[in-house]
């Protein structure tokens, strides 16, 4: 029998240092460099053409869904209200959607709108970072769960957005990293501090349901990839910048 034992106690010391190392080898492949400056101006051009565009496409994309969800609220709310009786038992709720949406759809519209006009500024060209946290939580469903949490509404985080926001300006992990983490923070945390755990009169849509709990873990699932790809394209490109530079260093073009 303890030799059962010991072997066990061997298999997990062997297997814990394979963990180990493999998690010392990530960080020390996600760990930060010295960034050149060639790279650091190539990256802020880069972020603010991107942004430029992703403002673009997002509100292209917010008017869409804005002519969409009101024709949905205003010209076909009957149906909404008789569909909204039968899944939540409660037609107020359509009242309450209908309100949500009109009021959201120009909060959208107008913060794309202002991060279009301000990026142009003399201010906005030195902080970026304002516009992408405002275009990002517009998108993210942030700026919709503040929104609905007035109408007693709980929304869950977009994780589309993500990925599209994540391509669209593969730089900034770290803005990504926030951006992410508010919708996930606000769903899973302030929702259940405010008590808004539910919505209408039927249970199966409570927020730590198992399809909620799957919901929440999706999105961990989706961010943290987000952020490690974007990391990842980020020292290549400070890695390509080094050694462009290394190579004018010695006199070749």
């Amino acid at each position: 029998m303890w030799w059962r034992v010991r072997l066990s106690q061997q298999l997990l010391s062997t297997a814990w240092e394979k963990l180990n190392g493999h998690a010392r080898h990530l960080c020390t492949r996600l760990k930060s460099h010295p960034e050149s400056s060639d790279y650091l101006t190539w990256r802020q051009q880069f972020f603010q053409r991107r942004l430029r565009l992703g403002l673009w496409l997002g509100l292209f994309w917010s008017l869409i869904g804005a002519v969409g969800g009101l024709y949905s609220v205003l010209v076909e709310i009957e149906e909404l209200r008789a569909n909204v009786l039968t899944i939540y038992g409660d037609a107020a709720i359509a009242d309450a959607l209908r309100d949500l949406i009109i009021f959201y759809s120009l909060a959208v519209l107008v913060v794309l709108g202002a991060c279009l006009v301000g990026q142009k500024t003399r201010w906005g060209q030195r902080c970026p970072v304002v516009w992408f946290l405002l275009f990002a939580c517009s998108l993210n469903e942030f700026l919709g769960q503040v929104i609905a949490t007035f109408f007693q509404i709980p929304l869950s985080p977009e994780t589309l957005t993500f990925l599209a926001i994540a391509i669209i300006i593969p730089v900034h992990w770290r803005l990504h990293l926030i951006a992410q983490a508010l919708p996930i923070a606000y769903y899973g945390i302030v929702y259940p501090a405010i008590g808004l755990t539910t919505l209408g009169t039927t249970n199966i849509y409570q927020l730590y349901s198992s399809g909620k709990l799957v919901e929440i873990a999706w999105v961990c699932c989706v961010s943290v990839p987000c952020c490690l790809s974007i990391r990842t394209v980020e020292a290549i490109g400070n890695g390509s910048s080094s050694s462009s530079a290394s190579v004018s260093a010695f006199g070749f073009p």
